[in-house]
Parts: structure tokens; C-alpha cells; sequence
């Protein structure tokens, strides 16, 4: 529990980060942190970085992901999106490997920009050119089961 009256905070309520530590606990599973995961790699992967392993478990992985995604945001995504690591983010042991980032995980393997992020197409005349072709592949399909139809009648 907090410091109650000391922190200001009402006698046994919780303080952000406690309540917080709930939600993402430090080195122990959870279902919302595999969920942060989950969205984490998401946004590692448009961005063209490798993703954290999704172990439910809060690490430095994670951790290190989330705020690498937050300081170059506006870097891959064209915008200043947040992806603030939850606060229990941190190990009372430096020397845990668990407390680290994943090694070679911060390399772009290519700029993808917020485009990736929504499933459109970086060129517009990529789009442009997949659009002509689907409905060109339509247009045959459809014209073969008329001549189909046509023919058995």
C-alpha cells in the first residue's frame, strides 16, 4: 500500500505506480503486459525493428522497445506518438539479464513510416497499379462465367 496521509493520498489507496505494478507486475506474468507486447511489436515491426518476445512477462525487452519507439516516433511514424514504458519499468538489480533490452533488436531493417502502421501502401502508383490489376483479374473472371452462363444455355 502507499504512505497514506503522507503522500497525500487517501489511507490505503494506491499510488500510480502501485496500481501500475498490479497491471504490469516486474518479472511476472501478466495478461495485459502480453497485450502491451502484443501492440508493442505491432509498432516495432512497422517501424521495421525486430520484436520483444510475447511472454506476458514485463523485462527489459519490453521495456527498452517501448522507449526506444518512444524517443524516435516521430522518426518512423512521421508523428510524436507515445509509447511510454509502464512506470514499474526499472530492476533493483542492473546486472539481471531480464532488466536489459534484447540485443540487436533496435536496427531498422528499413524505413516503413506511419503508412505500415495502417496497411496502405508508401506509393501511391503501387496502389494505383494493385487496384487496376484487381479489377482487370475481376473483369476476367466475371466475363468467363458469363461465357460460361452463355454457352449452356
Amino acid at each position: 500500500m502507499g504512505l497514506g496521509i503522507l503522500s497525500g493520498a487517501p489511507i490505503g489507496a494506491l499510488t500510480e505506480e502501485e496500481r501500475e505494478a498490479q497491471i504490469y507486475p516486474w518479472h511476472k506474468f501478466s495478461r495485459d503486459t502480453l497485450e502491451l507486447q502484443r501492440y508493442t511489436n505491432q509498432a516495432l515491426q512497422a517501424a521495421g525493428l525486430c520484436p520483444v518476445p510475447m511472454s506476458g512477462v514485463l523485462d527489459g525487452a519490453t521495456c527498452g522497445a517501448r522507449n526506444h519507439l518512444n524517443i524516435h516516433a516521430k522518426e518512423y511514424f512521421g508523428e510524436d506518438y507515445r509509447f511510454f514504458p509502464p512506470l514499474t519499468c526499472r530492476s533493483d538489480d542492473p546486472t539481471d539479464p531480464l532488466s536489459k533490452p534484447t540485443a540487436g533488436c533496435f536496427q531498422p531493417t528499413g524505413k516503413q513510416g506511419l503508412l505500415k502502421l495502417t496497411g496502405e501502401s508508401e506509393n501511391p502508383e503501387q496502389t494505383r497499379r494493385n487496384w487496376i490489376l484487381m479489377g482487370g483479374a475481376l473483369s476476367a473472371v466475371l466475363a468467363a462465367v458469363l461465357l460460361v452462363k452463355q454457352r449452356s444455355a
